[in-house]
C-alpha cells in the first residue's frame, strides 16, 4: 500500500512533488509535497495510511532524503493558498477535465520501437495506471505548462532503476477524468505528473 513492495501489481500510493506552475512568475520550484492514494484501496486500509501520516499524537513532521537538509511538513488542509498546494489544483475537482498537460516529464516504461511510437507507450501507460484510454495524445519538445519541469536535474533520480527517454505531452481523454494524473515509469516517485489544462 505504501512502497508497492508486495502490491503484486495492484496501485498503490505515489508521492509527487507539488511544483509551482502557470503562475505569472511560475519557476517550477516545490511547493509542498502530495500523497495520491489510489482509489482502489479499501476504507480499511485507507484509514490506516491516513493515520500513519497524519496522526495528530505522532504525525509526519519531518521527510529526509539524499538532499542536505530535512524537509520539515505540515498538514493543513483547510488552505486556499497558494493554489499549488490545494487538492483541486490537481484533482480538477470533482468535474475532473478532459484535457492535461505534463507538468513534470513522463518517463516511458520501455523504450519506443518502430512499431510503438512514444505516444503509444504513454497511452499505455495512462491505461496502465488505471485511467481511460486517450482521445488524442500529443508528444511535446517541452513541457506546455509554464513553470513546468523540464527534464530532473541531474542525480535526483533513485538510484539503481532503468534510464528510458523521457518526453512531454498534452492527453485529451472523451469524458473529463479526476486527478490526479500521474503516469510512466517512475509514477509513485512524482515523474510523470500532469495537471488539468485551464480553459481558454
Amino acid at each position: 500500500m505504501v512502497s508497492g513492495h508486495g502490491a503484486d501489481g495492484l496501485p498503490h500510493v505515489a508521492y509527487v512533488a507539488l511544483p509551482f506552475v502557470e503562475g505569472d512568475h511560475a519557476d517550477g520550484h516545490v511547493l509542498g509535497v502530495g500523497v495520491a492514494v489510489p482509489y482502489a484501496l479499501s476504507g480499511r486500509e485507507r484509514a490506516v495510511l491516513l493515520r500513519a501520516l497524519l496522526d495528530e499524537s505522532d504525525p509526519l513532521t519531518t521527510l529526509t532524503g539524499p538532499w542536505r537538509d530535512p524537509l520539515e511538513l505540515e498538514y493543513r488542509p483547510e488552505r486556499t493558498e497558494p493554489w499549488g498546494l490545494v487538492p483541486d489544483r490537481w484533482t480538477a475537482d470533482r468535474r475532473g477535465a478532459r484535457i492535461w498537460a505534463s507538468a513534470t516529464p513522463v518517463m516511458l516504461d520501455r523504450f519506443p520501437k518502430r512499431h510503438r511510437d512514444a505516444a503509444d507507450l504513454v497511452a499505455e501507460s495512462l491505461v496502465t495506471a488505471g485511467y481511460p484510454e486517450p482521445y488524442a495524445l500529443e508528444i511535446l519538445p517541452t513541457t506546455a505548462v509554464r513553470g513546468g519541469v523540464h527534464r530532473p536535474r541531474a542525480n535526483t533520480l533513485p538510484e539503481g532503476r532503468h534510464r528510458r527517454p523521457f518526453v512531454h505531452c498534452r492527453v485529451e481523454f472523451a469524458t473529463p477524468v479526476v486527478g490526479p494524473v500521474v503516469a510512466g515509469a517512475l509514477r509513485y516517485l512524482g515523474i510523470g505528473l500532469f495537471v488539468p489544462e485551464r480553459k481558454k
